[in-house]
């Protein structure tokens, strides 16, 4: 598992690329090790996953009562839509990059887009803790919450762009590959697993 240093290389890099600035890529190894490495992004994610998933279970606990006897259920299923939602776009991606004859720019495209995910995880969960601490800032976090997916839609489009260059149709499409399957995969498995409000 990459060490804190390594991760905040990794981070740098990535602050860089989001900036336009391309020494970003210095920072990472685009290698199949790099790729590899990459993925542990969802250990260190972990923490803020697992505070979002207790948010979540303390949110539904009323409506579905059930849960508070399965508990280890109720996160495993939950630990199942993320890795999936995670999964999903880079599959989707890799097929996308053979059709495209960009099979050279995917390992970019992987490493990045995962590291992404890791400010984004800490993100929500700070403002999940936000409105824990401050009910009365609802309305706001809301907000703010709407403000991070534009975000994230942001950051993805220009390390998108970063990696593919001035193809802009291209990166539009990246983009939202990378975006809506994943939205779309996370509201059908939290019915379909039935972590959804009633």
């Amino acid at each position: 598992m990459p060490g804190l240093r390594e991760v905040e290389i990794y981070l740098t890099g990535l602050w860089l690329l989001l900036k336009g600035d391309r020494q970003g890529f210095n920072y990472f190894d685009l290698t199949e090790r790099g790729v590899s490495r990459s993925f542990w992004s969802i250990g260190w994610s972990m923490p803020a996953m697992i505070f979002s998933w207790i948010y979540w279970y303390r949110a539904l606990i009323d409506e579905m009562p059930v849960y508070s006897e399965m508990r280890a259920l109720f996160f495993l299923r939950m630990a199942m839509i993320d890795l999936a939602t995670w999964m999903l776009p880079l599959v989707l991606l890799g097929f996308l990059c053979r059709f495209f004859a960009l099979a050279d720019r995917f390992n970019a495209l992987v490493i990045t887009s995962n590291w992404l995910a890791l400010p984004v995880a800490y993100a929500n969960a700070l403002l999940i803790a936000v409105l824990l601490v401050v009910p009365s800032l609802g309305q706001a976090i809301v907000l703010l919450w709407l403000l991070l997916l534009l975000g994230l839609v942001g950051g993805v489009f220009r390390l998108a762009s970063a990696v593919i260059g001035g193809h802009t149709l291209l990166v539009v499409t990246v983009t939202l590959l990378m975006l809506v399957p994943t939205t779309l995969l996370s509201e059908f498995l939290e019915r379909f697993l039935d972590v959804a409000p009633l």
